[in-house]
Protein backbone atom coordinates (compact mmCIF):
# COMPACT_ATOMS: atom_id res chain seq x y z
CA UNK A 1 0.00 0.00 0.00
CA UNK A 2 2.86 2.31 0.78
CA UNK A 3 4.24 1.56 -2.66
CA UNK A 4 0.89 2.41 -4.23
CA UNK A 5 0.88 5.76 -2.43
CA UNK A 6 4.43 6.43 -3.57
CA UNK A 7 3.43 5.55 -7.16
CA UNK A 8 0.41 7.86 -6.93
CA UNK A 9 2.57 10.67 -5.52
CA UNK A 10 5.17 10.12 -8.26
CA UNK A 11 2.45 10.25 -10.92
CA UNK A 12 1.02 13.40 -9.36
CA UNK A 13 4.51 14.95 -9.38
CA UNK A 14 4.89 14.00 -13.06
CA UNK A 15 1.47 15.46 -13.86
CA UNK A 16 2.37 18.63 -11.96
CA UNK A 17 5.70 18.88 -13.82
CA UNK A 18 3.97 18.27 -17.17
CA UNK A 19 1.30 20.86 -16.46
CA UNK A 20 3.96 23.41 -15.43
CA UNK A 21 5.80 22.71 -18.68
CA UNK A 22 2.54 23.14 -20.64
CA UNK A 23 1.88 26.45 -18.85
CA UNK A 24 5.42 27.72 -19.69
CA UNK A 25 4.99 26.71 -23.31
CA UNK A 26 1.56 28.34 -23.39
CA UNK A 27 3.01 31.56 -21.96
CA UNK A 28 5.81 31.52 -24.56
CA UNK A 29 3.24 30.97 -27.32
CA UNK A 30 1.09 33.74 -25.88
CA UNK A 31 4.04 36.18 -25.93
CA UNK A 32 5.02 35.08 -29.45
CA UNK A 33 1.43 35.51 -30.66
CA UNK A 34 1.19 38.94 -29.02
CA UNK A 35 4.41 39.96 -30.82
CA UNK A 36 3.02 38.59 -34.09
CA UNK A 37 -0.23 40.55 -33.64
CA UNK A 38 1.73 43.69 -32.74
CA UNK A 39 3.85 43.33 -35.89
CA UNK A 40 0.78 42.72 -38.08
CA UNK A 41 -0.98 45.73 -36.54
CA UNK A 42 2.08 47.89 -37.16
CA UNK A 43 2.28 46.69 -40.78
CA UNK A 44 -1.44 47.36 -41.26
CA UNK A 45 -1.16 50.82 -39.70
CA UNK A 46 1.78 51.65 -41.99
CA UNK A 47 -0.13 50.40 -45.03
CA UNK A 48 -3.24 52.41 -44.12
CA UNK A 49 -1.15 55.52 -43.41
CA UNK A 50 0.53 55.20 -46.81
CA UNK A 51 -2.83 54.81 -48.54
CA UNK A 52 -4.29 57.79 -46.69
CA UNK A 53 -1.22 59.92 -47.44
CA UNK A 54 -1.50 59.02 -51.14
CA UNK A 55 -5.22 59.81 -51.23
CA UNK A 56 -4.66 63.13 -49.45
CA UNK A 57 -1.89 64.03 -51.90
CA UNK A 58 -4.09 63.04 -54.87
CA UNK A 59 -6.92 65.20 -53.52
CA UNK A 60 -4.53 68.09 -52.89
CA UNK A 61 -3.27 67.92 -56.47
CA UNK A 62 -6.85 67.68 -57.79
CA UNK A 63 -8.01 70.66 -55.71
CA UNK A 64 -5.00 72.73 -56.80
CA UNK A 65 -5.76 71.92 -60.44
CA UNK A 66 -9.45 72.80 -60.00
CA UNK A 67 -8.59 76.03 -58.19
CA UNK A 68 -6.08 76.95 -60.88
CA UNK A 69 -8.73 76.43 -63.57
CA UNK A 70 -11.23 78.54 -61.63
CA UNK A 71 -8.62 81.24 -61.06
CA UNK A 72 -7.67 81.26 -64.75
CA UNK A 73 -11.34 81.59 -65.72
CA UNK A 74 -11.74 84.44 -63.22
CA UNK A 75 -8.74 86.22 -64.73
CA UNK A 76 -10.22 85.85 -68.20
CA UNK A 77 -13.54 87.27 -66.98
CA UNK A 78 -11.73 90.11 -65.23
CA UNK A 79 -9.72 90.94 -68.35
CA UNK A 80 -12.92 90.85 -70.42
CA UNK A 81 -14.72 93.17 -67.98
CA UNK A 82 -11.74 95.54 -67.82
CA UNK A 83 -11.64 95.67 -71.62
CA UNK A 84 -15.37 96.43 -71.72
CA UNK A 85 -14.94 99.18 -69.13
CA UNK A 86 -11.98 100.65 -71.00
CA UNK A 87 -13.91 100.55 -74.27
CA UNK A 88 -16.89 102.23 -72.61
CA UNK A 89 -14.58 104.88 -71.14
CA UNK A 90 -12.88 105.54 -74.46
CA UNK A 91 -16.23 105.71 -76.23
CA UNK A 92 -17.97 107.97 -73.68
CA UNK A 93 -15.06 109.97 -72.28
CA UNK A 94 -15.72 113.17 -74.20
CA UNK A 95 -19.44 113.06 -73.42
CA UNK A 96 -18.75 112.55 -69.71
CA UNK A 97 -16.16 115.33 -69.65
CA UNK A 98 -18.58 117.72 -71.33
CA UNK A 99 -21.42 116.72 -69.00
CA UNK A 100 -19.23 117.27 -65.93
CA UNK A 101 -17.97 120.58 -67.29
CA UNK A 102 -21.54 121.76 -68.03
CA UNK A 103 -22.73 120.75 -64.55
CA UNK A 104 -19.86 122.70 -62.95
CA UNK A 105 -20.50 125.80 -65.04
CA UNK A 106 -24.21 125.66 -64.43
CA UNK A 107 -23.78 126.05 -60.68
Amino acid sequence: MEKDMKDVLDQLAEINSASAKIMRNTNHEKVAYADYIKEKKSDYDSKIKSQIDKEVEDLRVKIIAENSAILEESHKDLDKNLSALDESYQKNRETWINDIFKSIIKE
